[in-house]
Formats: C-alpha cells, sequence, structure tokens
C-alpha cells in the first residue's frame, strides 16, 4: 500500500505582523537560526548557549523530540533573527501568538 507523501517544509519565514512580549534562553551549546521551521533548511547562524531570545510568533514545524513548535524570533542585542526550534529554548511560559 503506497504512504502519502510528506510535504517539504517551507524554509521561509510568512509574513506577519505579530510581535511578542515573549523570549526565552538557549539551552545546550548552541542553536542553529534557520530559514524555516525544519533542520532541512538553511542555518544561517547560531545562537550561543544561554543567549536571550525574543519571540514574534510560532508556527508547527518539524518535530524535535516529539516538539513541534518553531519560533521566528530574534537573538537579543543583534538584529539576527530566524527559525528557532522551541526544542532547545526556555520560556514556555511566555510562548508567543501563531504567526
Amino acid at each position: 500500500m503506497p504512504t502519502a507523501a510528506v510535504a517539504a517544509p517551507a524554509c521561509t519565514h510568512p509574513s506577519h505582523n505579530v510581535n511578542s512580549a515573549g523570549y526565552g534562553y538557549v539551552v545546550g551549546d548552541a542553536l542553529a537560526r534557520r530559514s524555516g521551521p525544519s533542520t532541512s533548511c538553511d542555518s544561517y547562524g547560531y545562537a550561543d548557549h544561554n543567549a536571550k531570545i525574543y519571540y514574534h510568533c510560532y508556527v508547527y514545524g518539524e518535530e524535535i523530540n516529539r516538539d513541534p513548535y518553531w519560533v521566528w524570533g530574534r537573538i537579543a542585542d543583534t538584529q539576527q533573527e530566524g527559525w528557532f526550534s522551541m526544542e532547545y529554548l526556555t520560556g514556555r511560559d511566555t510562548f508567543p501568538s501563531h504567526c
């Protein structure tokens, strides 16, 4: 029996005007800043361990350890934005709005 094809993740940022007041910190050594909500999307930098990430909004993306949430965020004190897996961030008590 054939299986349904899984769509490739969109490796782009959806348009949004949400700017959540939430934030969290990177757990682990470093966290990739990606072009889309999947590990198959390009990585164009990293947030260091314990870096503060300001959350703008979230989408459902590739599940990492059963966690499907990815946030569009900005690394504090920089203009570096991108997608970050919530699996590697604290701050679920300040979870952002959906994109």
